[in-house]
């Protein structure tokens, strides 16, 4: 183990975006592409850099191959301060790559290539720095021994690591059964409503009621601007947070989810509400949504605070 492991550790999938506005995502036919940028990406690893932005103690689990893309994602992590001493570097593997199609309205479709995600294994992990953390922060891979590797890691944490579960739409798409046992080990489920009715097989409130069965701590279903922040679910209780922030500028909504989970584990961790956590998670997924990419407008921390006074409608 290197050093004293973080308080909060993601792992996951890192991939470089290669992110194309257009006017709209077609179905056939042929547009132009009115701006590209490639940006750094992976749900918790965006996570996790916006916590280091906010000068949170991080670090990152994943794997990058031995080329250009993967010394800019670690590149890119590290300058945030995240420890990146635990990211295995995989010879002759190309790094994860995205191609995400971004429209007019923010809306986007995502296309994955694991590249060296995949070559993750149990044996690039040092147990000792999972389970020293304060939380650990999961989110997805596309292979399937990557999920059986947090199914492992999962089982035997020590009761004081809190793990955080955003899983996204590739592990909602593989149903119940696979991701369960990661679930049910959960202080905190992050995901959005189609997310957690494909994840389940119903929708809400059941979906949510499913998930603290099973002994998820805390459901946290965020609505994508539908007239509310997010619905929190706990002990029995439903809370919704109607939106503060003036979300008028839409760019990319690339990454808002994954802010939005870096605004309320920051919060969590300052001893907040679940309504501050909510409200700080707001103001981070509104200023990601302004810039191309997942992390290009993400604030320190002064800029949070002072975002956040200044976009209170």
């Amino acid at each position: 183990m290197m050093g004293m492991t973080p308080k909060v550790v993601g792992m996951g999938a890192m991939n470089m975006d290669h992110l194309y506005r257009v006017e709209a995502i077609l179905r056939e036919g042929e547009a132009p592409v009115k701006e590209y940028r490639e940006s750094p990406g992976g749900s918790a690893a965006n996570t996790i850099y916006a916590l280091g932005r906010l000068g949170i103690s991080t670090g990152f689990i994943g794997s990058v191959g031995n080329d250009g893309y993967g010394q800019t994602l670690v590149a890119d992590l590290s300058g945030t301060g995240v420890d990146t001493g635990h990211i295995a570097v995989k010879k002759g593997q190309p790094s994860g790559q995205v191609m995400a199609l971004v429209d007019r309205t923010g809306h986007r479709a995502l296309y994955v290539l694991p590249g060296a995600n995949s070559y993750l294994s149990m044996d690039d992990i040092h147990r000792d720095y999972v389970n020293h953390a304060g939380y650990l922060h999961f989110s997805a891979f596309v292979g399937d021994e990557q999920l059986s590797m947090q199914r492992e890691l999962t089982a035997p944490l020590p009761p004081e690591v809190r793990l955080s579960f955003a899983p996204g739409a590739l592990y909602a798409a593989r149903g119940w059964d696979q991701v369960a046992p990661i679930v049910s080990r959960s202080h905190i489920l992050f995901a959005n409503r189609d997310e957690i009715r494909q994840l389940t097989g119903t929708g809400l409130p059941e979906a949510a009621r499913c998930c603290l069965e099973a002994g998820c701590h805390m459901v946290v279903v965020t609505a994508g601007g539908a007239g509310e922040v997010c619905t929190i679910y706990q002990e029995g209780k439903e809370h919704r947070v109607a939106p503060a922030l003036n979300t008028a500028q839409v760019k990319d909504s690339t990454g808002a989810g994954d802010a939005f989970a870096a605004g309320f584990l920051y919060c969590l961790l300052q001893e907040g509400s679940t309504e501050e956590c909510a409200r700080l998670g707001e103001v981070m997924a509104v200023l990601s949504l302004r810039g191309l990419g997942a992390r290009s407008s993400l604030p320190s921390e002064t800029e949070l605070l002072r975002q956040r006074a200044s976009l209170l409608l």
